[in-house]
């Protein structure tokens, strides 16, 4: 049974097992993206619903042949970079709440410093230009090959190549800066 919408809601036929396959193959790594740019899990959470549903919409309007993956993360990066050039972003308060460690196997006090230099790394991200989060995001955490990601960002490898050497730059700059301690 296909499922077929209104043409004006802009949903376009798919079957349910059609978009549950869609669904289940980019959630994860939607949100996974979503939550280290924003670095806010309901933000991230709520980013993730927007995409998977213009992936449902705009599922049929794909080339044959194309990345579907990296469509995916063309269109969470684009969001995200939307979202923190909204005004209500502009002073985006980093929460505790992102990725949790997993400290299986570790001594509590190895969980522990691990826990803090994951926050620290998380803390330095927020703070760089979101071109530069976007590329370390899709490259050193996600581990996207730059032949992807130059069809997630709109961008020629070789720019992509100097931007990631560029962020990684400037992240390391950030890090070796002292910790401000919590009030």
């Amino acid at each position: 049974m296909r499922v077929v919408a209104l043409e004006s809601t802009g949903v376009i036929a798919l079957s349910p097992d059609e978009a549950a396959r869609l669904v289940e193959r980019h959630r994860l790594p939607v949100y996974r993206v979503a939550l280290r740019l924003l670095n806010d899990s309901h933000e991230a959470e709520d980013v993730t619903q927007e995409v998977l549903l213009q992936l449902c919409r705009t599922r049929a309007g794909l080339a044959p042949g194309s990345d579907e993956g990296a469509w995916a993360y063309s269109i969470v990066v684009n969001r995200c970079r939307d979202i923190l050039r909204s005004m209500r972003h502009r002073n985006l308060v980093l929460k505790p709440e992102t990725p949790e460690t997993e400290a299986d196997g570790l001594l509590p006090d190895q969980a522990l410093q691990r826990a803090r230099e994951e926050r620290r790394v998380r803390v330095a991200l927020q703070r760089l230009p979101p071109t530069y989060r976007a590329v370390l995001v899709l490259r050193d955490l996600e581990g996207q090959p730059y032949k992807r990601m130059c069809e997630i960002l709109a961008s020629t490898e070789t720019t992509l190549k100097a931007r990631v050497i560029r962020a990684r730059r400037a992240l390391a700059r950030i890090l070796v800066q002292p910790e401000e301690m919590d009030p």
